[in-house]
């Protein structure tokens, strides 16, 4: 062995660790470890000097937020001068997973922002351009998949734009996969002819002086607009995913007036709900709100997918963001009804409107279960290993046992799935497919529990050859 040739470039190892195959084993007279050639046969992988292994698991470890640890084939030599007798050792892959609580299986949410148009509040426009994507990057920080796009209150239009977080893969190499083993380009990325990214968003995307109307004479048709966007504009853009959690954030410092029929006080000319100017015989804003409260139900398969958020006026104000208000009481009534909340746009500074609505999704993302977890390579069945740590705190470890039937409670490996709900409470959610563990009973995740999985691939064995 000739001493200055003891060492292998690291170029060369890779495609040994990509499980590239491999034929029988060849000496070659200048390699320190016996070598084979990359045609087809076995799939050993190479144990290299210490300080090589360090490089490669640095090269190779996932970036992703989950931490996935290189499965790989260790090879033991006797000598390091000739091809002697070698073992072959199969390692556990293990990667580590979490509730929808927490970080790595990303719950879906898609988000609209629908702005008062009306040029009663434009003050408030500036304040969302500089303010949104804080409250954004923070979703996406707690875990978050989000799809993000802003409406005119008052006008019925195309959705034109849209933003999301890092797990759309229109992002390219910045993409963030939601899950192991996502691959690009699969249900529910926005469609490139509307996806912005969010820093061109900041610039594009929210409502400016120029999307101003002001021809209503007073009626705000708020609730209208909305409808007609969830039932055709937003479905119809590719804006709003099956599987995604939908949240409406309605922002006024007026009323809505959609479907209430309107009379004219005979004493001094008021012109208004008939309920408030002395006609309450011909009066529809019940009726009317319970037409808009069933319409948006109907939005999602499973109303309790459906959130909506009032950030309105609280009172009649002289002033409030640019002209005098009127109590939002319809949106606040829809709030109340679509389990949301209310907020008084016209005493609360913006910032503390989207952190309240930052905790209330967090507090909403808590409350799911996770049925499925994914590796992102097929497993060795009998050798796949799944501990869980409640509340993510690894001095609570649970070995989780293989479940012997559906109805118990445990483990089962479900092989590749196609487009299956990771989230199956409080409703199913988040659409993935990919090797997958199901789990039964009570070793389904919840709130801020983890789990980490570790298996050998699928074929793999230790052999010994000379």
């Amino acid at each position: 062995m000739k001493p200055g040739r003891n060492l292998l470039k690291i170029a060369d190892m890779f495609p040994i660790l990509l499980n590239i195959p491999l034929t029988e084993h060849l000496c070659h007279p200048w390699h320190p470890l016996c070598f084979s050639s990359h045609q087809a046969g076995l799939r050993p992988k190479l144990a290299f000097p210490r300080e090589w292994k360090q490089i490669m698991k640095t090269s190779l470890l996932q970036s992703s937020g989950v931490l996935a640890l290189v499965s790989a084939l260790l090879i033991t030599a006797t000598a390091m001068s000739g091809c002697g007798k070698q073992e072959f050792q199969v390692t556990s892959n293990q990667q580590a997973q979490k509730a929808p609580g927490t970080f790595t299986l990303a719950p879906k949410v898609d988000i609209v922002l629908v702005e008062d148009n009306t040029g009663s509040m434009n003050e408030i426009f500036p304040k969302m351009v500089s303010q949104m994507p804080t409250f954004l990057m923070g979703l996406e920080a707690r875990g978050w998949d989000y799809h993000f796009a802003t409406i005119p209150l008052t006008t019925d239009r195309a959705l034109r734009q849209a933003t999301a977080s890092r797990h759309d893969s229109n992002y390219g190499s910045a993409w963030t996969p939601p899950y192991p083993g996502a691959l690009p380009h699969g249900p529910g990325t926005l469609p490139l002819q509307i996806f912005r990214t969010l820093s061109t968003y900041q610039q594009t995307g929210f409502l400016s002086v120029n999307d101003i109307s002001n021809t209503l004479q007073g009626k705000e048709p708020g609730l209208e607009t909305i409808r007609l966007a969830l039932r055709n504009r937003l479905p119809s853009s590719g804006f709003i995913r099956e599987d995604a959690l939908l949240v409406v954030l309605t922002v006024s410092n007026g009323n809505d007036t959609s479907g209430v029929a309107i009379c004219s006080r005979a004493v001094d000319g008021f012109v208004g709900p008939c309920e408030e100017t002395g006609f309450p015989e011909l009066g529809t804003q019940a009726s009317s709100l319970n037409y808009y409260l069933d319409a948006f139900r109907d939005a999602k398969r499973d109303p309790s997918q459906l959130k909506f958020f009032a950030a309105v006026a609280n009172g009649n104000y002289n002033y409030c963001l640019g002209g005098p208000s009127r109590q939002g009481v319809r949106y606040q009534q829809i709030a109340a009804n679509l389990g949301g909340q209310s907020y008084d746009i016209c005493t609360q500074p913006l910032n503390q409107v989207l952190d309240s609505l930052s905790n209330e999704l967090q507090t909403t993302k808590i409350a799911f279960r996770t049925r499925y977890l994914f590796v992102d390579q097929e497993p060795e069945p009998s050798s796949i290993v799944v501990t869980r740590f409640k509340n993510g705190d690894p001095s609570q470890a649970e070995i989780i046992s293989q479940s012997s039937s559906q109805d118990g409670d445990g483990w089962s490996y479900a092989g590749y799935v196609t487009n299956v709900y990771s989230i199956d409470y409080p409703s199913e959610m988040g659409m993935a497919s990919g090797y997958a563990i199901e789990l039964h009973g009570s070793a389904k995740l919840t709130g801020d529990d983890t789990a980490s999985v570790s298996f050998k691939p699928a074929g793999s064995q230790n052999t010994v050859s000379r």
